[in-house]
């Protein structure tokens, strides 16, 4: 018997909020200790992200839901929000909104974290992309 996954069912899945929250913290710390394996980096990442407030994981989650539509606009606030508050955190423990930072930001500033964004959105293009070629082979195999 031979079961046919039928894919005009499946629901969409998001790239996950975690991940993209590891990928931006790695850059960053990639840059202070660039001795350190991605792998210690992850298990470490795991630990923090269960301090993460539920506001900053919802920022995770729409740039993860941004990330997986097709004709999305370069977010770079999305971004400078996700990583302010990591960064921030330590001198501002209430502070939750960073809207008034992005505004008093360089331009040249804000194009860091919208480059930030470009490169996670090429990343997920190319795991669309991967996805949509293995499913072609299965139904080619089929």
């Amino acid at each position: 018997m031979i079961i046919i996954c039928d894919p005009n069912k499946k629901k969409e899945h998001f790239p996950n909020a975690f991940l993209i929250y590891r990928a931006l913290t790695w850059k960053l710390y990639k840059k202070n200790s660039p001795n350190v394996k991605q792998q210690n980096y992850s298990v470490a990442t795991g630990g923090r992200w269960k301090d993460v407030p539920n506001e900053i994981r919802n920022v995770y989650t729409q740039l993860s839901i941004k990330l997986s539509e097709d004709n999305h606009v370069p977010d770079g606030f999305l971004i400078f929000r996700a990583i302010s508050w990591e960064t921030l955190k330590e001198r501002y423990p209430n502070a939750t909104i960073a809207s008034e930072e992005w505004d008093r930001l360089p331009s040249e500033d804000k194009t860091f974290y919208i480059k930030l964004y470009e490169e996670l959105s090429e990343a997920t293009k190319k795991k669309k992309i991967l996805k949509s070629k293995l499913k072609k082979q299965k139904n080619n195999n089929i």
